[in-house]
């Protein structure tokens, strides 16, 4: 028994692991500029679409600054091109935020309670929701060195007792994060 517990974790973080999905540049690419063609679904609201093209440009700007493997430019095409389409952005909800505060103060609570009582042990939980997105990232057949043509990518950004205007300000610092994970995936995979 004691040895099932390190071995069923171990199995989850293998299994964990080997689902996400790296970039990777076909071997032998020689490519120099990287295209993001962005897009953006119809259905996420313009302040939150707005908010995203914002820090991508700022990116662009940032990332080219600097030395890195790559130049990176946005536009649209069929070589050398990273795609990303934001498909779904979901803030947290008033419910979720009056939910996170009510859960939370019972789980942070209880441990009064249990040593109060004298128990020998006492734990602790709590409901902190969070902003997300989901992306669907693909790279053009001339440099795509993946199994697979397309990956999703999620973006977590702290929601809670955030109005909707600081969770997008949030979301944008956590997607720009994530595109300069995308670009280091990339400029990892020409080693």
């Amino acid at each position: 028994m004691k040895r099932t517990i390190p071995l069923t974790c171990l199995f989850f973080l293998v299994i964990s692991c080997s689902t996400y999905q790296k970039l990777e540049l076909k071997p032998g690419s020689n490519t120099r500029n990287i295209h993001i063609d962005f897009q953006i679904d119809q259905s996420i609201p313009s302040y939150i679409s707005n908010e995203l093209n914002s820090r991508l440009d700022q990116f662009i700007t940032d990332y080219n600054s600097r030395r890195n493997r790559f130049k990176i430019d946005r536009e649209s095409g069929s070589l050398n091109t990273l795609t990303i389409k934001v498909q779904a952005v979901q803030l947290v909800t008033k419910q979720q935020q009056t939910a996170g505060v009510i859960v939370s103060l019972i789980g942070f609570s209880i441990p009064f309670v249990m040593v109060a009582s004298g128990s020998r042990f006492y734990f602790v939980f709590w409901y902190f929701p969070r902003s997300s997105s989901i992306s669907e990232i693909t790279l053009s057949e001339d440099i795509n060195g993946m199994r697979t043509k397309t990956i999703q990518r999620l973006v977590s950004s702290p929601g809670f007792l955030k109005s909707p205007e600081r969770q997008v300000v949030k979301h944008g610092k956590h997607f720009s994060k994530a595109l300069a994970q995308l670009l280091q995936e990339l400029e990892r995979s020409t080693r």
